[in-house]
């Protein structure tokens, strides 16, 4: 897995329209959230939000439970996960030229 394949990757996520053919329902977002963070930040720093501040809660936990996971395994997982998204929905993801010999 190259860093090329992860950012590609992570571009295209960023690109999915509001209102487009692919909605990611809550669940799928923190894993792509989880994912991310751990690939470019490494294990979760910080206590644990109160349980009252949803979003930031929801966050951590996801992020947390990526603990101990290398960054190299967390871009692969978040590039496999969105090739799985995709095939579920009948969509196939078109990787810059450059990186789709190794997708």
């Amino acid at each position: 897995m190259s860093a090329a394949d992860f950012n590609a990757a992570v571009a295209y996520v960023r690109s999915l329209p509001k209102g487009g053919s692919v909605q990611l329902d809550t669940r799928t977002k923190l894993e792509f959230y989880s994912l991310y963070k751990q690939a470019t930040e490494g294990d979760v720093k910080g206590s644990q939000p109160w349980a009252v501040q949803i979003e930031a809660r929801a966050k951590w936990d996801a992020w947390n439970g990526r603990k101990g996971m290398s960054s190299d395994a967390a871009k692969a997982a978040y590039v496999k996960r969105l090739l799985a998204v995709l095939k579920s929905r009948g969509v196939q993801w078109k990787a810059p030229a450059k990186t789709q010999s190794k997708l």
